[in-house]
């Protein structure tokens, strides 16, 4: 009767260690599950060339920007930024070199961006700059350094600099974001109009 006890408790004690491993065991495939789908999103809102955040990324951010000023009313503003003659560039010094400046570009608005900061690559060699809680006119500052950082950015196959043009614009509570997108697109193109490397706030 004692044996036969003692081996139900020696069973039971089995069981519960065997249970507590898969319990343990399945925390970690869960925690596995839940890294992956992260990577998976990551990869699947990054732009592989430059590390920036690509189009469908950036449409999510912008609309949960425009939403939180529309409910806070803080400042919100963007820059839209286009390498000038780019194509050129590319068929001048083959593709390889202009994914360099691509990758070079985007590495000048990681450095110069605040952790609040959004930066995305909105196409080819098309930019965007999400800039919550600041006025156009520290947008403006902010187009400026960049410009002015990629002027002084030494690119071994050509002696002469990489330039881009700029658009910037603040979003207002009533705007959309494809209100914010056709004016800050307006202006980017006024620069290029006007001569390409420079800035023209809208």
């Amino acid at each position: 009767m004692l044996k036969n006890r003692e081996r139900a408790n020696l069973a039971a004690l089995q069981a519960k260690e065997e249970a507590v491993k898969a319990k343990e065991d399945l925390e970690r495939a869960f925690e596995r599950l839940q890294n992956n789908e992260t990577k998976i999103r990551e990869l699947m809102l990054t732009d592989s060339l430059t590390g920036l955040a690509n189009r469908r990324f950036l449409d999510e951010r912008l609309a949960d920007e425009i939403e939180r000023l529309k409910r806070y009313g803080n400042r919100l503003s963007l820059i839209m930024t286009d390498l000038d003659y780019f194509k050129q560039i590319n068929d001048a010094h083959g593709h390889v070199f202009g994914d360099e400046i691509l990758i070079e570009f985007a590495k000048i608005l990681k450095e110069d961006l605040r952790p609040m900061d959004f930066a995305a690559r909105f196409g080819g060699e098309e930019f965007l700059i999400i800039l919550p809680e600041t006025s156009i006119e520290s947008a403006n500052i902010i187009a400026v350094r960049i410009r002015e950082k990629l002027l002084k950015t030494k690119l071994t196959k050509t002696d002469k600099p990489v330039t881009a043009s700029f658009g910037v614009t603040e979003i207002h509570t009533r705007d959309s974001a494809r209100d914010a997108f056709l004016r800050v697109d307006k202006a980017l193109y006024q620069s290029k109009e006007n001569g390409r490397d420079q800035i023209t706030v809208f």
